[in-house]
Order: structure tokens, then sequence, then C-alpha cells
């Protein structure tokens, strides 16, 4: 594994997508609103704001924005994804799992999708099916660090041990 840290000069903007993908997500959410306002038609965006929003548990925020993007991107893997933690977080488990689902039958590749399968799956203590769909999420896309801390938790303890320390200094709103 190797620990990827982009650096970027003090005057160049920030990559609101990148940003969410780091996990923090105080710091995202205004960059991705930002660009939702430039492109509204933007379903990656649209996803990725709704899920940032619900991490942070703007629950009013991120219901309109579930409600919005369901009319607007009813077809769109990443909004799908996106609805399955406003579900998952809400306590529809059901909801969003036939979101999750959906997603994934989609476009095969949607790795929040996957994480979210992995987090209804642990919660239900289905552990082996967990741990594999953590695994093909992480395939999917290794630069999400949500995905990635999940991932670690399946390392052997002396790759976890090597691994963790600069994770956590690059990701310290995880701790």
């Amino acid at each position: 594994l190797a620990l990827a840290i982009s650096v970027r000069g003090a005057d160049e903007p920030a990559d609101p997508i990148a940003v969410y993908k780091s996990g923090d997500y105080v710091r995202a959410i205004p960059l991705l609103q930002q660009a939702v306002a430039k492109d509204p038609k933007n379903d990656a965006t649209q996803a990725a704001l709704l899920s940032a929003l619900v991490y942070k548990g703007e629950v009013d925020q991120a219901a309109d924005a579930a409600d919005e993007d369901a009319q607007n991107f009813p077809q769109s893997p990443n909004v799908l994804a996106a609805r399955g933690d406003f579900a998952f977080y809400m306590g529809d488990m059901p909801a969003a799992e036939n979101l999750y689902k959906s997603a994934i039958k989609i476009k095969e590749d949607t790795a929040r999708a996957h994480y979210g399968l992995y987090r209804l799956f642990h919660a239900a203590s289905m552990y082996r099916s967990a741990r594999i769909l953590c695994m093909r999420a992480h395939e999917i896309d290794p630069d999400d660090a949500l995905i990635t801390l999940a991932f670690t938790r399946y390392l052997v303890g002396e790759k976890r041990r090597e691994f963790l320390p600069p994770f956590i200094q690059s990701h310290p709103w995880f701790y």
C-alpha cells in the first residue's frame, strides 16, 4: 500500500471531489456547493455533496438534497449510492440496501455503493460478505479515504501499523 498525499500551490483552487474523497467534509461542503452552483447537471458533485452533508450530520440539508437529486438524477449510480448513505443514516436499512444495489446494477464499479453494502453487512454481523464488499470498494477506488479507513481493518497487524501513522497524519479529521 502506498499513501498518496497531493500537494498543490497556495493559490491553486482545491478540487472539490478530491477534498470530498479525502474525508474532510467540513472543507468539502462549501467547495461542493460552489461546484454544484456552477454546474448543477454534474451528478458526481451532487452525489458528493449529498454524502458529505450526510457524513457531517446536516440532516435537513441532506434531506432536501436527496429529494432533489432523486428527481434530477434518477438513474445516476453516484446519486443512488449517496441516497443510500442518507437512507442508512436515517435508519432505513431496506431502502439503503435497495439504493446501493440499484447503483451497482447500473454501474458495477460504484465504489461508494459497495462501501454502503459493506456497512450494512457489517452491521448485520455478516462479516465475510462485508469484508469482500470492503475489499471490492477499495479495489475500485483506493483514493477514497473513508473506504481506505475501513479497508485498514482487514490489513494484517504489521501492515496496519506501517500504514496507519501516515494515514492518521494526513487525515486527522477521522481521529
